[in-house]
């Protein structure tokens, strides 16, 4: 249960938008920077790529993946339906915390390109 709980926290945290730390140096006008990342952020929106979205995709292809396996092994044991329930859980887990950082990479390369673009340096 606290494994659930931590994930779930770790979900929601991950859902907001990405802010990449950039050099103060070349940030001229705070609130030109500010609406140039909040218009960065829109484009990635736009472009579908959200972290929430990632891991959904994740989990549901993990899940399924997950459940034929455990259900083949399971049936070596003649167990089939609990090799499927674990496998499922396992892989839908498994998915989704994949799913979830290839969405949030996504979602970083698309707002710092758009904000190279713009002239801003990131710092990482």
């Amino acid at each position: 249960m606290r494994t659930t709980g931590i994930l779930l926290v770790l979900f929601l945290v991950g859902c907001g938008a990405y802010r990449p730390p950039f050099d103060p140096k070349f940030i001229r006008d705070k609130a030109v920077f500010e609406t140039d990342l909040s218009e960065c952020q829109t484009v990635a929106k736009e472009q579908g790529v959200t972290i929430g979205k990632g891991g959904a995709v994740g989990a549901g292809i993990g899940g399924a993946a997950g459940a034929g396996v455990g259900a083949a092994a399971g049936s070596i044991y003649r167990r089939a339906g609990t090799g499927a329930e674990i496998g499922g859980i396992i892989g839908g887990v498994s998915g989704l915390l994949s799913g979830l950082a290839a969405g949030a990479v996504d979602q970083r390369t698309i707002i710092t390109n758009c904000m190279v673009g713009r002239g801003y340096r990131p710092l990482r």
